[in-house]
């Protein structure tokens, strides 16, 4: 439905228009944008049944939203697709269960039949216990016997599944696309020998093509490109980058004209850079813009600083929280990337004007900040930026003082 076809009739029904800019759940039908590469490349990938395809990137750019939107196409197609959050998982029990879950909501093959296959395999270290639901339906849960060989039965629980559902699949001559989203998880049940039992089980598999992503990004790239490693190789790899700014203004923008509550280019293009270069921070920014224009009329730069400075407010007792949880010396460099964003952490001109210390303890306070996802790397050497735009403006709101600076405001004078 056209834009201003949606916003005539909500306008001729008397209803009040819906927030077009939706958080906290997968993007779908206009509520997701561009991606057409990407997709189409997902799409081809989940059927054909030799794919072995990695996909990594950071978080909140809308890798979950693409492959459940390429799987959707490939349903239609009349393939079965399963996809499967790992992220959710809390250990290899879980992430097995939610495997042959998935699996079995799609084929609708006899969960028995998996079932007993995964439990031969794993010779008795896992048992099954059947129940029926209310519905009428089906349901299963795997259980990992304690003794002395649970650990190792652990650690490869996952991957005999997948040899078990494949060996399923063979028999029954299916075929089926499998989606393993934050697939590295697994490897904190078993380390590397987890790859090496994928690489092993990828090598004989015929029946299911397979997509694993992450947002664990630099250990995913270790994983594909070092020689040393049991995927490389052995697996496509397939960075997932930020979406052009031109392509989120424009979409920003048409999204709101279907509303009748008017978001102008200029007012777009300033939502993405308060908010970029992640997906989902752009729209919950735009999300905020909307609900104030909603009353007044078309947005303004005004609305955008406004919104903003209110989603860090509703946001301060959390930010507060993670402040308090680091040390003396990485709220430190924390400011210091607040006060100058371009800086060469490690340098010692930096290290001297902002009396940090030793290079070393620096370095070690950055790797921490990083493997707690409050710091991402940049391309440029040696840098760094903060990986959440508004706990950013809530440390420079709230800490610059301590190195005798004052917040600067979020826009410039000019437009």
């Amino acid at each position: 439905m056209a834009g201003s076809e949606l916003a005539n009739r909500s306008a001729q029904s008397g209803a009040a228009p819906a927030n077009p800019f939706i958080i906290g759940q997968h993007a779908t039908g206009e509520g997701f944008t561009d991606r057409v590469a990407e997709i189409d490349r997902f799409v081809d990938a989940l059927s054909d049944s030799s794919t072995r395809l990695v996909v990594y990137g950071d978080r909140r750019l809308g890798k979950s939203s693409a492959l459940n939107v390429a799987a959707e196409r490939v349903r239609a197609a009349g393939r079965p697709v399963a996809v499967v959050d790992l992220g959710k998982a809390n250990s290899a029990i879980a992430a097995a269960q939610r495997i042959v879950g998935a699996i079995y909501k799609e084929i609708g093959a006899p969960w028995e039949q998996l079932a007993k296959g995964i439990v031969a395999r794993l010779r008795g270290a896992v048992t099954v216990t059947a129940s029926v639901e209310p519905a009428g339906t089906s349901s299963f849960a795997l259980k990992l016997e304690p003794g002395s060989g649970a650990a190792e039965a652990e650690s490869r629980l996952v991957t005999e599944v997948l040899d078990a559902v494949e060996e399923e699949l063979a028999r029954r001559n299916h075929r089926i696309g499998l989606v393993l989203d934050e697939f590295q998880r697994l490897l904190a049940w078993g380390g590397e020998d987890v790859e090496w039992a994928l690489k092993a089980s990828f090598e004989t598999h015929r029946h299911a093509a397979y997509i694993m992503a992450g947002s664990a990004r630099r250990l995913i790239e270790d994983m594909v490109s070092k020689k040393r490693r049991a995927l490389w190789g052995v697996v496509e790899a397939m960075e997932f980058g930020p979406i052009e700014d031109a392509l989120m203004m424009r979409w920003i923008v048409d999204r709101s004209a279907a509303t009748g509550v008017p978001i102008d280019v200029i007012v777009a293009a300033t939502i993405v850079r308060l908010a970029g270069p992640r997906t989902r921070d752009i729209v919950q920014l735009a999300r905020a813009v909307w609900f104030l224009s909603r009353d007044r009329g078309a947005a303004t730069r005004s609305d955008v600083t406004e919104a903003m400075e209110s989603l860090v407010d509703e946001q301060s007792p959390l930010h507060l929280r993670v402040w308090d949880a680091r040390t003396a010396t990485e709220r430190r460099v924390l400011t210091v990337l607040a006060a100058e964003p371009e800086v060469s952490l490690l340098a010692a001109e930096t290290l001297g004007k902002y009396d940090l210390g030793p290079k070393s303890t620096i370095q070690n306070a950055v790797s921490a900040l990083v493997g707690d996802e409050l710091l991402t790397r940049t391309e440029r050497s040696g840098g760094f930026t903060y990986d959440d735009p508004f706990f950013r403006r809530w440390v420079e709101v709230n800490a610059l003082e301590d190195i005798n600076r004052t917040p600067p405001p979020l826009l410039p004078d000019e437009v």
